[in-house]
């Protein structure tokens, strides 16, 4: 697959550009990091949320962070909570399950963006299968999140001993 046809006309539509870079098959945004060459604070993922009335929304998060659900439910005044992945299938028909581009806004889902990532100079993220991560520089990265809701969402996530920066 490579590259969710959903995602891949939202990106000509408003003319982002992109590259592509194969890795090998990875479970995790941190395993894929490792496996990609990149830090996992350049990968954006996806964090689907839903309140009481099933209404979901995407917080895009560095892989290496946590979200902090108080925030979004604060910023949002619901409640929210995680939503699992079987519950995903009909909005991302054209992704693989855990491969889920962090671009709500493609599936018509309301979409918020951690100033982490905004602050970035490489931006990389999964385009809808476990091989292919997207490459965005900042410029492309900003034109794609442009006009979303942006907050400091998240706080930073050790891996093993180590901050990754």
């Amino acid at each position: 697959m490579a590259m969710s046809e959903t995602l891949r006309q939202y990106f000509a539509s408003r003319h982002i550009r992109y590259e592509m870079k194969w890795h090998p098959s990875s479970a995790t945004s941190y395993q894929t990091a490792l496996l990609a060459h990149v830090s996992p604070m350049q990968i954006a993922k996806p964090v689907i949320l839903k309140n009481q009335f099933q209404h979901y929304v995407m917080a895009v998060v560095p892989a290496k962070s946590k979200l902090q659900v108080k925030i979004i439910n604060e910023m949002l005044e619901h409640a929210f909570h995680l939503a699992k992945e079987s519950e995903l299938q009909a909005s991302f028909r054209d992704c693989e399950l855990g491969a889920i581009p962090p671009v709500g806004q493609a599936y018509h889902m309301d979409t918020i963006v951690d100033d982490k990532l905004l602050a970035l100079d490489d931006v990389y993220l999964e385009g809808g299968d476990h091989e292919v991560l997207i490459h965005l520089h900042k410029e492309d990265f900003a034109l794609l999140m442009e006009g979303l809701m942006h907050d400091q969402i998240t706080q930073l996530e050790p891996y093993g001993r180590f901050y990754y920066h």
